[in-house]
């Protein structure tokens, strides 16, 4: 039979035309016997070139896909057939009028005609649904990792350094909620903080305390929604440790009155330490661990400062080891270090608590004494006191990996903040430098007061301790 014996009549032709989807008629050698003007468009493949040629010829591509064997399943059973996007993947080469590629499905109707068996294949272009449904499965698949993240990056933080709080805007700001991790962290159990058997503000460190209050107050004052703070918080053994506090303000409905606070703990002690470490480093010296010429400096000025309002007089004293140098080249440098640790030992050993030490590099130390008195002839007095006992501790021999060393200390003294005006820093420091200098071109072993000829040497009385015309200090 014919191509032409199928037609349907003129009409009927023009309405499958103007169905907006494909149309194609194959019999049950799947050969082409019509192609409507939609599937035309699509595919670029006028109605005239395919007819009469095998669905396979005109698309290749058929061989291998789900569409043409569920095609030639339809012929078979004489069943109508569907083929979703979902499992074709788009099988034929049709494009819209924008040249982009469509998504498609298949209905798939077999009818009979005088016993033979004919297949009837609409083409629909699904690609506005395809992509909403791309969208929706895009979107749920986001939603399931998002929960997926949510859930891991709860399990991450409750297993982390960070505990999460939940407080009342009541008096002393009760403990509405407190994640479990809590009690790993810092030993106190939620309930024992959510039943207020403890107060949040009776685990903060009694020296923090007062801050944080100042620093909350003025933050709400300022209508500030979020503040941050670092305080020392109490743990169950006694111990504390330090906390960065970030809280949020949530505000009641409607209203800008403060309804609770949300916020979070991180344990930063291990930063805190490092911290510590390094501020130590930078102020200390490495070797003997006593202050450097930065920290130093900053003492000095702090209590030149101090000394001028409360009008006393303190005393510099300017340090170097006679002979050092002979002592580091002959026994070696790891007993020249074990040296410099002595002195620095009995530097602290010697002076009292509120007096500091520090080395200035090499053999050269600094005394800062403080608040020696407000008459400068007695002050001066002191400071020979308690250079006369630094001259005794460290002439006395030192025990170093296996050697006996000796060696004794030159001292220039030099009263802040100055005699007739305040001097600065440099000015004192260059003071009891010059003093101490005389001291040591004058036979070494000794002090020399900044201002006053005479030298005091270890052949003196003085260096055995016995008391000048002045008072002793305690």
């Amino acid at each position: 039979m014919s191509s032409r014996s199928l037609l349907p009549p003129h009409q009927l032709w023009s309405i499958i035309n103007a169905i907006p989807s494909g149309i194609v008629i194959v019999n049950q050698d799947l050969t082409i016997l019509y192609w409507n003007e939609w599937i035309e468009n699509y595919s670029q493949l006028p109605h005239k070139l395919v007819l009469n040629q095998s669905l396979e010829a005109v698309f290749p591509m058929l061989d291998d896909s789900h569409l043409l064997q569920r095609i030639e399943s339809a012929i078979e059973f004489q069943l109508p057939v569907y083929v979703s996007h979902i499992f074709s993947h788009s099988p034929l080469p049709l494009f819209n009028a924008n040249g982009e590629p469509i998504e498609q499905d298949f209905l798939i109707h077999p009818f009979r005609i005088h016993h033979k068996v004919y297949a009837l294949i609409q083409i629909n272009d699904v690609t506005p649904s395809a992509r909403r449904e791309q969208r929706l499965e895009e979107e749920i698949r986001q939603k399931r990792e998002a929960e997926r993240q949510l859930l891991a990056e709860r399990k991450l933080f409750m297993s982390g350094p960070s505990v999460m709080f939940k407080w009342s805007n009541e008096p002393l700001s009760p403990v509405l909620y407190v994640s479990s991790n809590v009690e790993t962290l810092f030993g106190h159990s939620p309930q024992q903080l959510t039943s207020r058997q403890l107060l949040f503000e009776q685990l903060i460190h009694p020296d923090d305390l007062h801050q944080v209050q100042n620093n909350t107050t003025a933050q709400l004052l300022l209508g500030a929604n979020s503040f941050e703070k670092e305080y020392r918080l109490l743990c169950a053994d006694g111990s504390y440790r330090w906390v960065f506090d970030r809280t949020i303000v949530v505000p009641e409905e409607e209203s800008t009155d403060v309804d609770y606070y949300l916020g979070y703990l991180i344990d930063i002690t291990a930063r805190k330490e490092i911290e510590h470490q390094i501020s130590h480093m930078a102020f200390h010296d490495a070797l003997t661990n006593l202050p450097n010429r930065r920290m130093l400096l900053e003492q000095l000025q702090h209590e030149c400062a101090r000394a001028q309002r409360n009008r006393y007089y303190g005393a510099l004293l300017y340090l170097d080891l006679d002979r050092f140098k002979l002592i580091n080249d002959t026994l070696g440098h790891d007993v020249g270090d074990e040296l410099l640790k002595g002195v620095a030992s009995r530097l602290t050993q010697t002076i009292r608590g509120e007096d500091s030490a520090a080395r200035m590099g090499g053999d050269e130390f600094v005394v800062l004494l403080s608040r020696l008195d407000v008459n400068p002839i007695r002050a001066s007095a002191d400071a020979k006191i308690v250079a006369a006992k630094l001259v005794t501790a460290l002439s006395r021999p030192y025990q170093l990996l296996g050697h006996q060393v000796e060696t004794t200390p030159s001292i220039g003294i030099t009263l802040y903040p100055g005699i007739n005006q305040p001097l600065s820093d440099e000015e004192l420091l260059k003071q009891a430098d010059d003093a101490m200098y005389r001291i040591k071109h004058g036979g070494r072993c000794g002090y020399a007061l900044y201002g006053e000829d005479r030298l005091y040497q270890c052949d003196e009385s003085l260096i055995d301790e016995r008391a000048p015309p002045a008072r002793r200090l305690s």
